[in-house]
């Protein structure tokens, strides 16, 4: 940032009406069937993130939705990891606030996400798929309402193969940089 930058308000763990829980199960995408995507209401937009501070346990990150209809969101983003697992505070923010704090930037990932839901037996899944720009490595997030339900979600009935990730912390947050940059990733998903 440029000296005249104010600096990034200090990471403050939210409180219990700001706590948002960020426990999905994550999965690598080796093939797709895209006709889920027609099967429900799907949110589909452009993300670019930018991180600004990270460490073991927290990031702040700007995250820069762009929608098909052109429609813009812009969020301020913290995350902590604790004994109960991840939680997020979210902070829509100005483009003015965006364009003071991205020079801050120190690292920038892009991708295309799709938000939909799935059902399995009687539950309903929170499904967002990621396709990283210039990559072949594409994840898969599912959520559900609790930790049972989430926890029941099969992925060998899941109309696509998926291999899951879910705890192996290269995939979480900025570390996905690092993955994405490693000339090794040719073994993520497909060739597209």
């Amino acid at each position: 940032m440029t000296s005249s930058s104010e600096p990034i308000p200090a990471f403050k763990m939210p409180t219990n009406q700001e706590l948002l829980e960020d426990n999905a199960r994550k999965f690598i995408v080796k093939s797709f069937d895209n006709s889920i995507l027609e099967e429900g209401v799907t949110k589909s937009y452009s993300l670019e993130t930018d991180w600004l501070e990270m460490d073991d346990a927290t990031e702040k990150k700007l995250a820069y939705k762009k929608y098909p209809n052109g429609a813009i969101d812009i969020l301020l983003i913290s995350k902590a990891t604790g004994p109960n697992g991840r939680v997020s505070q979210k902070e829509k923010i100005t483009d003015e606030e965006y364009n003071r704090l991205l020079p801050g930037s120190v690292r920038h990932v892009v991708k295309v996400r799709h938000e939909f839901t799935h059902i399995q037996g009687d539950i309903q899944f929170e499904m967002k798929y990621d396709i990283f720009e210039g990559s072949k490595l594409q994840i898969l997030e599912v959520d559900a309402k609790t930790d049972a339900e989430r926890n029941g979600f099969n992925n060998n009935t899941f109309p696509g193969k998926i291999v899951e990730v879910t705890g192996d912390l290269r995939y979480y947050g900025y570390r996905i940089f690092d993955m994405l940059n490693d000339e090794t990733n040719s073994g993520f998903g497909n060739a597209s």
